[in-house]
């Protein structure tokens, strides 16, 4: 089963739902190809293009958080680090063909995890925040 967007994830700024809902399909498409089995090569593609997607948000996040003095800043960078250094650590895993089937449950456990933590919790408060900086 993937997962389920739901009101309660929105931020309130529309750029950061509009990534958040491109990376939560793009998390389901990784785990719809776990479930079906697909290829080490399907695999590291979908999850290549999840971390550079991913990057990328975590990029346009913190130039908005250092623009605004976003007081969170530090400690918020330093989530989206951590999370970085634990995706680079299963996509090499997933690269040198290591147990796929317990990489790719680690990474689906890792992102849906993410998902519903950080996005409903610390990205909520950065949101909440940026829109007073309308």
């Amino acid at each position: 089963m993937g997962l389920i967007w739901t009101a309660s994830l929105a931020t309130g700024v529309d750029w950061q739902d509009s990534q958040h809902k491109d990376l939560f399909c793009k998390i389901n498409e990784f785990i719809e190809a776990i479930n079906r089995g697909k290829t080490q090569g399907d695999l590291l593609g979908l999850f290549n293009f999840l971390s550079n997607y991913v990057r990328t948000h975590f990029k346009q996040e913190e130039v908005a958080m250092d623009k605004h003095g976003y007081p969170g800043t530090v400690a918020h960078k330093a989530l989206h680090k951590t999370f970085m250094d634990n995706l680079s650590v299963l996509q090499k895993g997933l690269r040198e063909q290591e147990d796929i089937h317990k990489l790719t449950m680690q990474a689906r456990k890792l992102l849906s995890d993410w998902f519903y933590d950080h996005v409903a919790k610390m990205d909520k408060n950065l949101g909440g925040f940026l829109v007073t900086k309308r």
